[in-house]
């Protein structure tokens, strides 16, 4: 078990390598494909030697006929061009084969570079719980401060995570545990009246779950009322009367990562600032992670933050809107159906589609944002083809799409200041064709 301690900034160094490497081997692969109809040219140089054939046969035949001296001038000169062509072909046959070459290697480069990436990427990775056990003494000291009695409980701290993504989960999972511990948990009076053990309990989790990586922070308190938070946000003008009378019980839960929101009765160094869950939602963004909950009255919260494998490489799935490619990280989708198989109905004034008996409203990107150039559709033609599904439980959404482009692995690198401020945009990617893909935040954006 020899080790060799490296600094954190040539691995850096090393990552952003690879990523340069994945976008090489895309062009390499698109180089490939576009000349894979040069492997068919064996079937070319069937047909030129029929014509060529063909063209010695009709001037033999010609021949024997009566013809005049420029009619036969003709036939030799296309009997010729034939003989050319067919000589010509035969020394495109070493391209043929340099072509399936060519794809061989593109095949066994896609291999060797996924096999490089994911080996840098091993070698940042260190287990969540490096993270976990800096919780302890946060729960442990706000449990003192507020005068509660919490248990906390660490399971699948062996996950292993990206040494960046390590460090800037601390403050976002600090946050929660502070709120778990001083707003979720119950005084120990008002457990014993709610036949609860006297002593409360967090249990904070880590798991593998498909290619992402899932932290799960859950207590079993009072849960979040979303009566009391309804009538908060209508205190502060986040929420009009009409608003409020018309908001989703998930809906409504998750006003409190409003900026500013707080539904603590009294200020104190552990909370009622108004300043935390909005933090935790931006900071789990800046991780291109999606931030869940989950909450019932009276038998407690569940936060569950789900983050991507890797902070350079995103797995993303292209889809074209008016001819602009974007693209969407493949661990957000839930699943991809066909327009024209389901009816469109209008609720409230917005469209909306039934998706395996759930009513999804139904968005278009040109609805959400100005294109530049937007292409004007020619008359009578077909609308969106496809829709795809993402979005936090209880607020998934189906955004309308032209195209489905196919999966590709992006290097990921961050907006240019005019595009920062957008919502909805979590980067933009360098294709292998060269082109710019931005990146859709899909929990943001729904």
């Amino acid at each position: 078990n020899e080790t060799v301690r490296v600094r954190m900034d040539r691995l850096d160094a090393l990552v952003n390598l690879t990523g340069e490497l994945v976008i090489a081997r895309s062009r390499f692969q698109l180089v490939a494909r576009q000349l894979r109809p040069l492997q068919r040219l064996h079937e070319l140089g069937a047909d030129v030697r029929d014509l060529r054939s063909a063209g010695h046969d009709l001037r033999a035949q010609l021949a024997q006929l009566d013809l005049d001296a420029a009619t036969l001038r003709t036939v030799d000169l296309l009997v010729a061009l034939g003989d050319k062509v067919a000589t010509e072909h035969e020394q495109f046959g070493a391209v043929q084969r340099c072509v399936k070459d060519l794809d061989a290697a593109a095949y066994d480069l896609d291999g060797v570079v996924s096999g490089i990436h994911e080996a840098v990427l091993q070698v940042r990775m260190v287990p969540l719980d490096t993270v976990f056990r800096r919780l302890q003494r946060v729960v442990r000291d706000t449990a003192e401060a507020v005068g509660k009695e919490v248990d906390l409980e660490i399971v699948g701290g062996d996950t292993q995570i990206d040494k960046r993504v390590a460090d800037e989960l601390v403050n976002p999972l600090v946050h929660i545990l502070r709120n778990a511990v001083d707003h979720g948990l119950e005084a120990t009076a008002d457990r014993r009246a709610a036949g609860k053990p006297p002593r409360g309990r967090i249990v904070v989790e880590g798991a593998q779950r498909g290619s992402s990586v899932w932290i799960g922070v859950r207590d079993d308190g009072r849960g979040i009322d979303a009566a009391r938070v309804v009538q908060k946000a209508v205190e502060k003008g986040l929420l009009t009367s009409e608003q409020a009378a018309t908001i989703g019980e998930a809906e409504a839960q998750r006003l409190i990562f409003a900026p500013g929101f707080s539904t603590a009765q009294r200020i104190t160094e552990v909370s009622g600032r108004g300043m935390g869950m909005d933090i935790v939602e931006a900071a789990v963004k800046g991780l291109r992670g999606s931030l869940q909950l989950q909450s019932q009255v009276g038998v407690g919260t569940t936060f569950g933050i789900q983050l991507p494998p890797s902070m350079s490489i995103l797995s993303s799935l292209l889809v074209a809107v008016q001819g602009t490619t974007f693209s969407l990280p493949l661990t957000a989708v839930r699943e991809i159906v066909e327009l024209r198989t389901l009816a469109c109905h209008s609720v409230q004034g917005r469209r909306t589609i039934l998706v395996r008996d759930q009513a999804l409203p139904l968005v278009g990107l040109p609805e959400i944002y100005r294109f530049l150039v937007p292409a004007a559709p020619a008359a009578g033609s077909a609308p969106a083809a496809f829709a795809v599904v993402f979005g936090n439980p209880g607020q998934e959404i189906a955004l309308a799409v032209d195209a489905l482009l196919g999966k590709e692995d992006l290097v990921i690198k961050p907006l240019c200041a005019e595009l920062a401020a957008v919502r909805g945009l979590a980067g933009m990617a360098i294709r292998g064709d060269g082109e710019v893909t931005l990146i859709l935040y899909p929990t943001g954006f729904a």
